[in-house]
């Protein structure tokens, strides 16, 4: 960067330096920092219908137009967020984008209620497809990346036809997707339940309600859960992480900063009083399951309640869900009868295997342990061949992501297990809140883009 030291001189002299400095940094920024074409409409439905794009300059990439393009979907819980705000890491994906070569559109979209979210999105990528050349952006050379609820979103759409069929287009017209710390078990990403308690009130009831069918529909695994390859062998997904994993406790609190636990005043700047009241980090990581259940106690209660009553209804019912002890006998007793029942069954079992020996090799007598093998290879097969071809995905967490880590590993499992291209990283020194401005994300989704990564 440009600027001039002042040694010696008046007040007045002192101005003019400070004026000059700050037409030398306008300068740098006009021939160095990326044209930025603001507040463009892709609808007028709502003033959330907008986009920014993040040109890149001439003057500071070895790049001239037509540029790749990516599309990026900010975070927020669906609740909050905007393309705009620093907290949620658009601007600083975007710029970051820009300084590489690539051309990159921040989109916003209507926050509260699923599908109007996903809805948005889609119209944005129609808009870009269909007017991206304008502004020296290659059509043929889109990705999206999106960051938690921003990266459920990209998913979504890319695994779920539906949104984009509606703008007569399809996934393929994506090159990669980059899922940054996301969201892809709609109704429990976070791994223990005293931890999901928490993101369904806070999220997911506000977002898609309390159906766990319309949890499953949104959910991006449910789409490539059902071409997924049927086989016990695990898959070969590696993982691979970025940075030294920290090896303390101390080092792992070293990472929360002030930030991600709810002090800048961004992240609730367009919340309710009552949703002020919830910390980020309660939601992520600073509440343990003590607090949760003395917080979400009434909750848990509810939930017994139900429990309890339903066992009596059944029971009413006639429905006997206890344990089968004989009246007026004792375990021991039961044990002895469960035994004689064990043999009696081993000996039936044998003289069925005697009958289908007999049997084999007769047209028409397989037996039905054959008939469910041959099916299930004919399954399996069928699945191989039509299967779901998706664009490549690189799916990223952060080594302390409040539990998405498990969701996003499991994502990315269901991705290669579909016969699908997938890398997975985990970047150590990041946070939920920090991936989402992270250079380093960029870096490798840059170097998917331009080739120079290894296949």
């Amino acid at each position: 960067n440009f600027g001039l030291v002042c040694l010696t001189g008046s007040s007045e002299f002192q101005k003019t330096n400070m004026a000059v400095a700050t037409a030398f940094e306008w300068l740098n920024g006009l021939f160095r920092g990326p044209v930025i074409h603001n507040d463009i409409s892709y609808d007028q439905e709502h003033h959330k219908q907008q986009l920014d794009i993040y040109v890149p300059n001439v003057n500071a990439v070895p790049f001239f137009s037509p540029f790749p393009v990516n599309i990026h979907v900010h975070g927020g819980g669906w609740q909050r967020g905007d393309r705009k705000t620093r907290f949620y890491g658009a601007p600083a994906i975007a710029h970051n984008f820009a300084s590489r070569g690539v051309m990159c559109v921040a989109i916003s979209y209507r926050l509260g209620k699923f599908p109007e979210n996903i809805q948005d999105v889609a119209k944005a990528v129609s808009w870009v497809y269909e007017n991206i050349e304008q502004y020296g952006g290659d059509k043929k050379r889109i990705t999206i990346s999106g960051h938690s609820a921003g990266a459920h979103l990209a998913s979504l759409l890319v695994v779920d036809p539906t949104w984009l069929s509606t703008h007569n287009l399809t996934r393929s017209i994506f090159n990669a997707i980059f899922c940054i710390s996301g969201i892809y078990t709609v109704g429990s990403p976070l791994g223990q339940e005293w931890r999901n308690q928490i993101y369904r009130r806070v999220y997911a009831n506000r977002t898609f309600g309390n159906s766990e069918e319309a949890w499953e529909q949104a959910s991006p695994v449910t789409h490539i859960r059902a071409h997924s390859i049927k086989s016990q062998e695990e898959s070969l997904l590696i993982t691979e992480t970025i940075g030294d994993e920290p090896t303390t406790v101390q080092e792992e609190k070293e990472i929360w900063t002030e930030e991600e636990i709810g002090k800048d005043g961004e992240v609730f700047a367009d919340s309710t009083d009552e949703e002020k009241s919830i910390q980020v980090g309660k939601i992520y990581a600073l509440l343990s399951p003590q607090d949760a259940e003395e917080e979400f106690g009434t909750e848990v209660e509810e939930k017994k309640k139900k429990k309890k009553e339903k066992k009596q209804k059944d029971k009413e019912s006639g429905i006997d869900t206890e344990p089968k002890i004989g009246k007026g006998k004792t375990d021991n007793d039961n044990d002895n009868e469960s035994e004689d029942e064990d043999e009696e069954d081993e000996k039936g079992k044998k003289e069925k295997e005697k009958e289908t020996e007999l049997l084999k090799g007769e047209p028409g007598n397989e037996s039905e342990d054959e008939k469910e093998t041959e099916t299930e290879k004919e399954t399996e097969a069928e699945t191989k061949k039509l299967g779901i071809h998706l664009p490549p995905f690189i799916v990223f967490n952060a080594y302390i992501d409040g539990g998405l880590e498990t969701d996003g590993k499991k994502f990315a499992e269901l991705i290669k297990k579909s016969g699908n291209s997938v890398r997975y990283f985990v970047l150590c020194w990041e946070t939920h809140g920090s991936i989402g401005r992270s250079a380093e994300v960029v870096n490798i989704c840059c170097a998917h883009i331009f080739g120079t990564n290894e296949k």
